[in-house]
């Protein structure tokens, strides 16, 4: 397949001029790639007429609501539409339940396969504690907003910034 530079470098060698530019998604082509034509290869034409191309874009999915699921179960339904969740920072214990409390690219977003779907993820013990390290989050903002939810449920929680990433410290 040849790119968009290539294909308007071989209509103007033929006289012809592009047209409208439209995109389709594709697996198998290289992103950019010319993957169709209007009129088609081979057509008689006049000189200096116009020809619509279509170039391939990489696929785009839904993205899932995976807030309130565990952690796993969430990796793995993103890892099943071909988007990725990065590995926890943090480590808990055999008595702790681990669920995703908050999720960028929000639910119901288009996205291109690939693209990393962070969340904060709340850890809770047995005793129903949410004390330790919580993220990271795509932003600030959403951080400090998970803070500010502990803090309303009694915790001492902070929004900080921690290498390329967010995260919210909370305390009892």
């Amino acid at each position: 397949k040849v790119s968009i530079k290539q294909a308007r470098e071989t209509l103007a060698a033929a006289g012809l001029v592009p047209g409208q530019v439209k995109t389709a998604e594709s697996d198998t082509v290289a992103e950019g790639s010319v993957v169709g034509q209007q009129p088609r290869t081979g057509a008689t034409v006049r000189a200096g007429s116009a020809v619509d191309l279509v170039i391939a874009e990489r696929p785009k999915v839904e993205v899932p609501n995976i807030v309130g699921m565990g952690v796993k179960e969430a990796q793995a339904l993103l890892g099943s539409l071909g988007l990725k969740m990065p590995e926890p920072g943090m480590k808990w214990g055999a008595d702790a339940r681990a669920t995703v409390s908050s999720q960028e690219p929000k639910a119901g977003e288009r996205v291109t396969k690939g693209t990393e779907v962070s969340g904060g993820i709340e850890v809770v013990t047995g005793s129903g504690d949410a004390t330790g390290r919580h993220g990271p989050f795509a932003t600030l903002r959403r951080a400090q907003e998970i803070a500010g939810q502990l803090n309303a449920r009694g915790y001492r929680a902070a929004a900080i910034r921690d290498g390329d990433g967010y995260y919210v410290d909370a305390r009892r």
